[in-house]
């Protein structure tokens, strides 16, 4: 009887430890509200400590990040950056630096387009407040004079703002590079596979548990409730701008959040862009780009690009149409 006991429980031992280097992946998620807007994180894991704990420690590092760029907070480095503007150069971290760098260069290839130095008109029109309004027109020319792309001064490790009172907003960027960031620290971690949502920049890697992909799916422009599905586009990342996220109506005109740095009001030409490339960075500022360029101009910078898919909706004689590049034309359903 011993010797039957004692070989049942080595046969138990062996099992168990079969079962906890192969026991099957399971999905697991979590959602908090973050950077103004909502974050969603999904993970394959084997158990529930290490999800749990991948889980905590990504929302750790993209509340980091968004400690580091919130225009809101006295404490935070993009503040440091702005409160020295006109003044001397200021030391930056090394993250800092890559975001400023990537939006300069897309600054340039847009045109300006894309500019990030455009925080002092964004703060005029007060989307970010329970009152948003239409500014005077004079206000929005005074703080046209202090947008500039070409106004910011990169060197190792220092930035400079050569004219007094600009101001710089990573709104366009920020979501999209604390994506980034939480995708490679979760890579770093160990997870063989996961989405990260941060309100619409999307970016993810490997299957899910049942050996399948990850399935994308973009909200209709005009019809809330309607999704237009995407099959594989073979680019991890996919951002969307549009012009249903933050608006107010005034004098039956409706004004939305993209902002056209040339002009100071929202851009006209588009109703969404959705961009698919490499990262959630280059993602989230081309949309943004692309938007404020419109749907001809927009898609020319899209296909001079390498890795750059984009589906782009707009208005023409009150009826909505589409134009999309060619990587995307064949994987979308559910119009």
């Amino acid at each position: 009887m011993k010797r039957i006991i004692s070989y049942l429980l080595l046969v138990l031992l062996v099992v168990l430890a079969f079962w906890r280097i192969y026991r099957p992946v399971r999905l697991w998620e979590a959602v908090r509200p973050m950077m103004d807007t909502v974050v969603t994180v999904k993970l394959c894991a084997k158990d529930s400590s290490t999800a749990q704990n991948l889980l905590t420690e990504v929302f750790q590092e993209m509340e980091r990040i968004d400690r580091m760029m919130d225009n809101y907070s006295p404490t935070s480095e993009i503040t440091s950056i702005n409160s020295m503007a006109g003044k001397e150069r200021v030391s930056i971290s090394p993250e800092m630096g890559q975001v400023l760098r990537r939006s300069q260069y897309f600054a340039g290839l847009s045109g300006g387009a894309f500019d990030i130095t455009i925080g002092f008109i964004k703060e005029l029109w007060r989307f970010d407040s329970p009152n948003p309004a239409v500014p005077l027109s004079g206000q929005l020319a005074a703080a046209l004079t202090l947008v500039g792309y070409q106004n910011i001064q990169l060197d190792a490790g220092r930035v400079r703002l050569l004219e007094p009172k600009m101001k710089l907003d990573l709104g366009g960027v920020a979501k999209g590079y604390a994506v980034d960031c939480a995708v490679e620290f979760l890579k770093e971690r160990g997870a063989k596979s996961a989405l990260v949502d941060a309100g619409g920049d999307v970016r993810l890697y490997g299957k899910k548990p049942s050996g399948g992909d990850w399935q994308i799916a973009i909200r209709h422009p005009r019809e809330k409730e309607k999704l237009i599905r995407v099959g594989k586009v073979g680019l991890p990342a996919v951002a969307t701008s549009g012009d249903y996220e933050r608006f107010f109506t005034k004098d039956g005109k409706r004004y939305h959040h993209i902002l056209n740095p040339h002009t100071g009001y929202p851009a006209r030409g588009c109703v969404s862009v959705t961009v698919w490339t490499r990262t959630a960075t280059d993602a989230d500022i081309l949309a943004t780009a692309v938007f404020v360029m419109g749907p001809e101009k927009g898609m020319e910078l899209v296909e001079r690009l390498d890795e750059v898919e984009a589906l782009i909706f707009f208005e023409k004689e009150g009826k909505l149409e589409y134009v999309v590049s060619p990587g995307v034309r064949d994987k979308l359903s559910g119009f």
